[in-house]
């Protein structure tokens, strides 16, 4: 996060980062991608002075096939970074912190697979209609990108406990007999587990998936999943998880840290989670982007729920100045909102903390997130889907009512004539509002905030 760090970048010019890096002579012959988890906020990246492709947005993660750009031996990674983008003003990144926020917030990673691999990954853990089994279903796409055809492909399906223990899932093993040059096989698996161990905040019961793919009876890759069978429905004014009701003693985080800024450690996500959970909360909103997947990787196993929002914020609100002059129903910004809702879903779908997708914070209401809102529900139909709108009573432009649960924000007197009739479960997404941005006050006494908690 380049101005918690001394630098200085001026506005509308880019940033510029270089990294040699190694790869080994064993990478020869297979497919190098580079996955980047979170560059704010447009960026281009070029490996031993070649193209390699580009990203727009901050907090979605991206992959480049750069198997053509790389070499054995050293190699050069160079990215130049920019913070104006539509994907700033969207999220209101550098508005809400009020100063310019760029960098590589997240990690960046190099990996390498073989040329007939996984491509795509997705599992779906849930309950049968008594609660009592599991409802397993997985995902997943094998592509050939080698110049051959490949034949005798066979994929093994592995469902692991706590322990490590084998659990019979009755998938037999998938054989594919060929798939030529440049094509993909998308695959779908049902099953019913029976006896499973059921995901809650309480209960954080974790299994392992493992897809295992042979070719002539060689295995080439394995992939591992952790995975949560869990259930969440909404019925009526309640949410259910399990066939349980749940309530949400809840607050919202921001990926932030005093010294770092926007870059936060894999400790420092858990140790997160780990002080919410001594203080007595069960429910986190990641306000007002996704969180990186280490934190989402620790709500899994220690017990959190969590609702994930996209990195759209003040989209139509006041509180950005951008609307002063703009239509924030433009079908110019139809692309990346959808882009940016597609990309949060796919990257964080498999984790069973996540309860709640949240389109976006404190916005205004039109077409264009009713797009978003179909996009999300084909995605994942199971999971519920909500929309901050822009604050409590009169402000509130009630425009997301098609979704299946409410939201509030700073709640006062006349809160309980509002709420009444709603017929659907509603959250306060936020409220406690007075020392939110008396900056001036904070600053010369530090523990007003203490003082109204």
């Amino acid at each position: 996060d380049w101005t918690t760090q001394g630098y200085s970048v001026e506005a509308g010019r880019p940033a510029y980062y270089s990294k040699e890096i190694l790869l080994p002579e064993s990478w020869n012959g297979k497919i190098v991608k580079l996955r980047a988890d979170g560059i704010q906020s447009w960026c281009k990246l070029w490996i031993n002075g070649k193209y390699a492709g580009a990203h727009l947005g901050g907090f979605t993660a991206f992959e480049l096939n750069i198997t053509q750009l790389v070499k054995p031996g050293k190699n050069i990674i160079f990215i130049s970074v920019q913070n104006e983008s539509i994907a700033d003003s969207l999220a209101s990144t550098t508005q809400y912190a009020a100063f310019q926020i760029g960098g590589i917030f997240r990690k960046i990673s190099l990996f390498a697979i073989p040329q007939v691999n996984f491509s795509s990954f997705e599992v779906k853990a849930g309950l049968t209609e008594d609660y009592r089994n599991g409802s397993l279903v997985i995902y997943y796409t094998v592509k050939n990108e080698s110049r051959n055809e490949a034949k005798k492909l066979t994929i093994k399906h592995i469902l692991l406990d706590k322990n490590g223990i084998q659990i019979n899932t009755g998938f037999d093993n998938l054989e594919i007999y060929s798939l030529p040059s440049g094509l993909k096989s998308s695959v779908a698996k049902e099953t019913i587990v029976t006896n499973i161990n059921k995901w809650d905040c309480e209960h954080p019961e974790l299994y392992e998936l493992v897809l295992e793919l042979y070719q002539d009876g060689n295995l080439i890759e394995t992939i591992r999943q952790k995975a949560g069978f869990k259930k969440t429905e909404v019925i009526g004014n309640q949410v259910f998880v399990n066939g349980k009701p749940i309530k949400l003693r809840g607050v919202n985080r921001h990926e932030t840290h005093p010294v770092t800024g926007r870059t936060v450690t894999p400790y420092l996500c858990r140790k997160d989670v780990e002080l919410f959970r001594n203080a007595n909360v069960n429910y986190i909103r990641t306000s007002h982007y996704p969180p990186s997947e280490e934190f989402l990787a620790a709500c899994d196993s220690m017990g959190m729920f969590v609702e994930v929002e996209s990195p759209f914020c003040w989209v139509g609100h006041d509180a950005n100045e951008k609307w002063k002059n703009e239509n924030p129903g433009s079908l110019s910004l139809k692309d990346y909102i959808l882009q940016a809702t597609e990309e949060n879903i796919r990257f964080n779908i498999n984790h069973p903390s996540v309860l709640i997708w949240s389109l976006a914070n404190e916005s205004q209401w039109s077409n264009l997130w009713h797009e978003a809102h179909l996009l999300a529900a084909r995605l994942d139909g199971t999971r519920p889907v909500t929309f901050h709108d822009q604050a409590f009573g009169g402000y509130n432009n009630f425009g997301s009512s098609e979704m299946a649960i409410a939201n509030y924000h700073y709640p006062g007197d006349e809160d309980p004539s509002v709420r009444r009739n709603l017929g659907k479960p509603l959250l306060y997404g936020e409220y406690c509002h007075i020392n939110t941005y008396n900056r001036r006050e904070i600053l010369t006494d530090p523990g007003v905030r203490d003082n109204w908690g």
